[in-house]
């Protein structure tokens, strides 16, 4: 059974992971154009392939109709964007994905960002190169308010960093609210206008759907500290985070800069880059790179999913039941 591996990082820190899957009876056939598969590509490589791990490479209804053999799909990650899971549950094909696999890491990076507007990183480097010595002062995240959207399981991670590690006052938001766990690590539950009103710091980590569209729009942005920060880490449609807002949201934050300031941490900027109506820069941080979180060597959920595409092939459908599982 062949089996088509497009991640770039797959198995780059942890070799083992390929020897996991020869020994489960898998022929992986490796992406080696060092990019993300054009739609064109995965349809060529996955021609004669039974199962697929993929990262962000497109999955559409085009792909799956040039793969007649494909039969499992493992998301080298937690979001399923690119994946036409209704193409797959119309084709019996099995989708599985990492949960968990790398929250701490994008955890991390979001205390990362915190980090980094509130003490300036970027802009104290950025100075030291152009040998400028000015002294540049920070805050401190210490005895600071933060407000996180979204406590799935990175959302709880960075609730746990921000209280329990740099002593700050969490506040919560999420539709599914968990009494017993935000008691133990002193979550205060807030509605979305007091965090946008009271907290120093936003941490962004929901997921899109009608009830996250434009959830941060001009009203709320007006409600926010002169010297808040704002930190997107959710996930959009096509697997970048989205920017925040519409247009509404866009201008108001222009008209703000210099006084609220924005991060994003992977794939589009929260706002346009450019410069506010007062002629300061739009973003005090703004990172167009993704960082590649790398967790899938230390823990071990990954592998696991990954064997998961070989017990797919295994079963009959009768023993395991068709359609999509995630």
């Amino acid at each position: 059974m062949k089996v088509l591996a497009t991640p770039r990082s797959f198995g780059k820190n942890n070799p083992e992971l390929f020897d996991i899957l020869r020994d489960a009876g898998l022929d992986v056939v490796r992406n080696d154009t060092g990019g993300i598969l054009s739609a064109d590509r995965m349809c060529e490589k996955l021609a004669d392939c039974d199962g697929l791990i993929v990262g962000v490479d497109p999955v559409d209804a085009t792909v799956l109709a040039a793969a007649p053999r494909l039969r499992a799909i493992a998301k080298y990650g937690v979001g399923l964007d690119n994946i036409d899971l209704a193409a797959c549950e119309a084709r019996g094909i099995k989708v599985s994905r990492t949960v968990g696999a790398n929250s701490e890491a994008v955890a991390d990076y979001a205390l990362a960002l915190m980090l980094g507007v509130a003490r300036k990183v970027a802009l104290i480097d950025r100075r030291c190169r152009e040998r400028d010595w000015s002294k540049i002062t920070g805050i401190d995240l210490y005895g600071k308010t933060v407000g996180i959207i979204g406590l799935g399981a990175i959302g709880k991670r960075v609730a746990r960093r921000c209280g329990a590690g740099f002593g700050m006052k969490v506040l919560g938001h999420d539709i599914v609210w968990d009494d017993a766990w935000a008691s133990e690590n002193h979550v205060e539950r807030a509605d979305l206008e007091r965090i946008f009103r009271e907290a120093d710091f936003i941490s962004l980590h929901t997921s899109l759907d009608d009830s996250t569209r434009h959830l941060v729009d001009a009203p709320r942005l007006a409600l926010m500290k002169p010297t808040a920060t704002l930190i997107n880490r959710s996930r959009r449609a096509g697997g970048r985070p989205r920017p925040a807002g519409g247009s509404g949201a866009e201008t108001h934050l222009r008209r703000r800069s210099g006084r609220v300031r924005a991060g994003t941490a992977a794939g589009c900027p929260l706002v346009r880059p450019g410069q506010s109506d007062h002629g300061l820069p739009l973003l005090v941080l703004h990172q167009r790179r993704r960082g590649h979180h790398g967790p899938y060597g230390r823990q071990q959920p990954a592998p696991r999913s990954w064997l998961e595409i070989g017990h797919n092939f295994l079963w009959d459908d009768d023993e395991r039941g068709r359609g999509v599982f995630w």
